[in-house]
């Protein structure tokens, strides 16, 4: 007898879309298909009118993280449970090293705060900084004990910023043990004149958070890390990218440079005249909103295949902690919360509003960071074998976004206000009802850290 099989809906995967059933059992999909050809199943779900699709993969999200004087708010329990509301079945966090910890110790702390901890599967990615010059030699246990990806930052001096030689020496060893790099890449430098001369200048209101770091400064540094790529041939994900004046480097990738690109909803569907609204510091995020222009410009290379993946960058900050800097933005807490909202927000701006193609939706949602991560095909896909991860999405309802619809650990949402159209109805993970009709079952199993192994060729 099967677990579940869900009825009437329309399959949409990276690959293509069909009417079809989807057949469930212990946690994996086992049949697609017509049901009367199916054994019984002890439940069946009616998704008439609704699209089946592979669960959202958010491999961008800062759960319980401590940032210099900031800690954003929610455990990986509650980041989970307004994940699930928002279809994600899969997270990948940031082992960022507290104190003396090595990469490999930050990444031991943070599977044992998420252990038992999260309704949802997680993984991490390892963190390196300038003082982990000495630890190099962990990459290849960090790699083989299932954690392929390590994160840089080429900004925030003595918190996580690291030197291009150390980079360069990174980028080798990921190169030689399969391993990927992902990059926050802005230039330091720039920034920290930029900022200066505002304060200089008594300019420290939100409206002032962009212009203390420009589109350059970002630009510089993506041309800068790109050369040490092409140099090593590691593979390489550009995070929250918001401008295209970088273009060349992204389209390497056709010419065999192994580099990709991620953005996220906020730089797809907000522009920076939100920094000069009355509460503009809750929108402060690094890199910051951009212009009108800069958006357009986004949506541009989306259609042309130069964005691979959008996750959130989720931080679950409020509005106490934003507020508590209004007038001093070097102090506001960088971030948003996004992990609940990524798919719906994509999905209207982009699919309703814009035309965005449903395959392609799923494709940047889920099966092309399933691919990036090192979870693919057991994730990211509706096939037979794959884990029996699925959102059920309704295209229909329409409807103003409010914090009230939301679950996050937080008293806001950038998006507040904002005219969307579709609502994720039911959210399954390994054949198990997370999430139905916005109640989510308490009594669903926990999920599992996930060993993860690259194969991008």
């Amino acid at each position: 007898m099967l677990d579940l099989i869900i009825k009437n809906g329309t399959v949409i995967n990276a690959d293509g879309e069909k009417k079809c059933d989807v057949a469930i059992k212990d946690g994996k999909i086992v049949a697609l298909g017509m049901s009367d050809y199916f054994p019984e199943a002890k439940q069946s779900i009616d998704a008439t009118g609704q699209y089946v699709m592979p669960g959202f993969i958010d491999s961008h999200v800062h759960v319980n993280l401590k940032m210099g004087n900031n800690q954003s708010l929610d455990s990986f329990k509650e980041a989970s449970i307004a994940a699930a509301h928002g279809g994600v079945t899969t997270m990948i966090d940031f082992a960022v090293p507290y104190g003396d910890e090595t990469p490999l110790q930050g990444i031991e702390r943070r599977m044992k705060e998420a252990q038992d901890d999260s309704f949802i599967d997680y993984s991490f990615h390892a963190c390196y900084t300038q003082k982990h010059e000495k630890d190099l030699g962990e990459i290849e246990d960090i790699i083989s004990g299932g954690v392929p990806t390590v994160k840089m930052f080429t900004t925030y001096k003595d918190v996580v910023q690291i030197e291009k030689n150390t980079i360069l020496d990174i980028l080798k060893q990921l190169q030689l043990h399969n391993g990927m790099a992902l990059f926050h890449a802005e230039n330091n430098e720039i920034i920290e004149a930029e900022t200066n001369r505002l304060v200089r200048q008594g300019k420290t209101g939100p409206e002032f958070h962009p212009i203390s770091r420009p589109p350059i400064s970002e630009v510089e540094a993506i041309y800068s890390l790109a050369s040490l790529i092409q140099l090593t041939n590691a593979p390489s994900l550009f995070v929250h990218v918001t401008t295209k004046e970088a273009i060349e480097v992204f389209r390497k990738k056709i010419t065999g440079v192994p580099i990709y690109t991620e953005t996220c909803p906020h730089y797809l569907a907000l522009t920076d005249e939100s920094y000069s609204h009355r509460n503009g510091e809750n929108y402060i995020c690094s890199p910051p909103i951009r212009s009108e222009a800069a958006r357009e410009e986004l949506w541009g290379m989306m259609d042309e295949g130069l964005i691979d993946i959008v996750n959130s960058d989720h931080s679950a900050f409020n509005l106490e902690q934003k507020q508590a800097h209004r007038n001093n933005f070097p102090n506001v807490p960088n971030g948003l919360p996004g992990i609940e909202t990524t798919g719906l927000i994509l999905f209207s701006e982009g699919v309703i509003n814009r035309g965005l193609q449903l395959r392609k939706f799923v494709d940047v949602m889920s099966t092309k960071t399933a691919k990036l991560m090192g979870l693919y095909p057991h994730k990211g896909y509706i096939g037979v074998g794959s884990d029996a991860d699925i959102v059920i999405f309704d295209p229909k309802p329409s409807y103003r976004l409010t914090t009230n619809h939301l679950h996050m650990q937080t008293d806001y949402t950038p998006f507040d206000g904002m005219n969307v159209t579709g609502k994720v109805s039911m959210t399954i993970k390994s054949g198990n009802i997370l999430v139905e009709n916005d109640t989510f079952n308490e009594q669903a199993r926990m999920g599992r850290f996930l060993k993860r192994r690259l194969s991008l060729s």
